[in-house]
């Protein structure tokens, strides 16, 4: 689906031939070529919503933030919405993990929401509101 989004309109995508580099994807973004992780948002049940990991597993060293000098962004995907987001790596510092609460939901933004919404490069079905909350942790 990540991929899919930019060869449907021409953008340059490419997938490293091995993976060393915790980079999923190379594209062509914002005046650049940005290197890009990308994660699927997975439902949680117990919590109502749906969430996407920040970090990186580390090997022996256990999960562990994504650097700058690895990747430039975070391409979030939600599989049962059709939505994708590009997140500046900077934008997710400090967050371990991100809640996103379907458009259904009707969750009230909160004071530590994250503010999904400038990031968001393809919308998919929406039901209810077109207002996205996210809560961080």
């Amino acid at each position: 689906m990540f991929e899919g989004h930019f060869l449907e309109r021409g953008i340059f995508i490419a997938s490293p031939k091995h993976d060393l580099h915790r980079v999923d994807y190379v594209v062509e973004y914002n005046g650049g070529l940005q290197r890009v992780n990308v994660k699927t948002l997975h439902w949680v049940p117990t919590g109502n919503y749906y969430q996407a990991d920040t970090k990186t597993s580390a090997g022996s060293k256990g999960h562990r933030a994504y650097s700058a000098d690895e990747i430039d962004y975070l391409g979030v995907v939600s599989l049962e919405y059709g939505n994708i987001w590009m997140l500046p790596l900077a934008s997710t510092k400090g967050l371990t993990c991100l809640r996103w609460h379907p458009p259904e939901k009707h969750h009230r933004k909160r004071f530590d929401s994250f503010d999904w919404s400038p990031y968001l490069i393809k919308q998919g079905c929406t039901s209810g509101s077109d207002t996205y909350t996210a809560k961080f942790s």
